[in-house]
């Protein structure tokens, strides 16, 4: 595969408008509100997860299914999404053909 040459470094990333290095990108890191509404919403969870079990025991079919996939994508975690592609191209050759799209030396 054919590489491109070594391009000067330039501050604050490719464009030179990104961050320079030392520099957050969140210096004022979250702000106190969302930090309340985050306690605040911990402070019901107990309360929450009863209620997501009362719909998922009720008789309504829509809510019972939204519940419990709150409830299980809570505690299990969400389920793996297959990859796939068409195109006549293996999974090396798409990814090879990334890395020159993108111009990232591999």
């Amino acid at each position: 595969m054919a590489t491109e040459p070594e391009r000067e470094k330039q501050p604050g990333g490719v464009t030179g408008r990104g961050f320079m290095p030392g520099q957050s990108g969140n210096p004022g890191g979250r702000s106190a509100g969302q930090r309340e509404l985050r306690d605040a919403a911990r402070e019901h969870t107990e309360e929450a997860v009863e209620t997501l079990v009362r719909w998922m025991r009720s008789n309504d079919a829509t809510a019972s299914v939204q519940a419990a996939k709150v409830l299980l994508e809570r505690g299990w975690g969400r389920p793996p999404q297959p990859l796939q592609h068409s195109g006549g191209m293996s999974l090396e050759q798409l990814v090879g053909a990334s890395y020159v799209c993108f111009g990232v030396q591999i």
